[in-house]
């Protein structure tokens, strides 16, 4: 029938754009490079939100698999996806499931010594997030979800402080990342009373090392009791 045809004509146009999302994101990725007109640049990330309203899992899959550090393109195409609040929550929902579900490190034994290396997924999503907290306009989504993106960052903390550094001196370790994020999305949150005390005690400093890690951690316990009191039974629960 002509209603059967039409459905499988839809399914095969679904399937073929499916498998090009990957070059769509790299073209964009390409195009940007030689864009210098703001008017253009717009309009081409303005596809990239596009793409990401049609394809969701797939775009971020893709995006997440850029080595990092992220050039100001990949940068922009990910800050781009603020611009609908709607998107911009179902991209921090993904984020955050990743997270939750991606194993942080891998062990391997080396002269009777356990190391955990880095997995590449979870810290891009870890620095995914300190990237879209660059964007002042998300504050109040931010704010919506603090208790679940503090919870889930302070268990990266943890766990990244435990990581061994990437051999690429180009690549910033997943601690780094970890409270690069951490800063970014308290800034973001409007948490300053936060952010003063922990800068007052040199606590970014202390989540850099393993040793150090958990009086870190114990800081930011007692900065979130006085800055934003009523978060803290919310992120426990979170936990």
């Amino acid at each position: 029938t002509h209603a059967h045809t039409c459905a499988h004509i839809h399914i095969h146009i679904h399937i073929h754009i499916h498998a090009k999302i990957p070059d769509l994101i790299d073209g964009l990725h390409d195009k940007l490079q030689h864009i210098s007109n703001q008017q253009t640049r717009t309009g081409t990330l303005r596809c990239m939100r596009t793409i990401c309203h049609q394809y969701l899992h797939q775009t971020l899959t893709h995006l997440l698999k850029k080595p990092l550090p992220w050039d100001e393109n990949l940068v922009a195409m990910w800050q781009v996806l603020s611009g609908e609040v709607q998107l911009v929550q179902q991209v921090f929902a993904h984020l955050l499931e990743v997270l939750s579900l991606s194993l942080p490190y891998q062990e391997k034994t080396k002269a009777n010594r356990v190391k955990r290396l880095e997995t590449d997924i979870p810290k891009a999503a870890t620095n995914a997030i300190g990237v879209l907290c660059e964007v002042e306009e998300l504050q109040e989504v931010v704010k919506q979800l603090f208790p679940r993106v503090l919870a889930t960052l302070l268990l990266r903390l943890g766990v990244s402080s435990t990581i061994e550094p990437p051999e690429s001196k180009k690549a910033p370790s997943c601690i780094s990342v970890a409270v690069d994020t951490l800063k970014k999305f308290l800034v973001c949150s409007g948490s300053e009373v936060m952010v003063d005390r922990l800068e007052q005690q040199s606590v970014w400093n202390l989540l850099e090392k393993e040793d150090t890690c958990p009086h870190g951690m114990l800081s930011i316990a007692r900065a979130l009791a006085e800055g934003n009191p009523d978060e803290v039974s919310k992120t426990v629960d979170a936990l």
